[in-house]
């Protein structure tokens, strides 16, 4: 993905935080998964390296829905912000990586 060399190492690090890796060091080290790639959800680690995934708010008015009530777009975003999520969820680290079984 083109990372540049020092952003590597603060996103292991944040992986590792979250319990998706561990390291090991030495001569033999590294870094390894501690689950299955097929177990490890891209929602899971954008959660990891970035933080909950937020837009639930409103489009319009700096996120705020209209006076009293939600504005037209509140319910189309919130459909999209579910479909988000579950696409990230449902997406394992083996399929981006392209071991996937077919």
């Amino acid at each position: 993905m083109n990372l540049p060399g020092q952003y590597a190492p603060q996103v292991l690090m944040l992986l590792g935080h979250a319990g998706l890796t561990e390291s090991r060091a030495g001569s033999s080290g590294g870094h390894s998964l501690l689950r299955p790639p097929a177990q490890i959800s891209l929602l899971e680690i954008i959660r990891a390296a970035e933080g909950e995934v937020h837009g639930s708010a409103c489009m319009l008015n700096d996120g705020v829905c209209g006076r009293g009530g939600k504005c037209v777009l509140h319910q189309p975003w919130q459909s999209a912000q579910k479909a988000l999520l579950a696409a990230l969820a449902s997406t394992s680290l083996e399929s981006l990586a392209g071991l996937e079984e077919v």
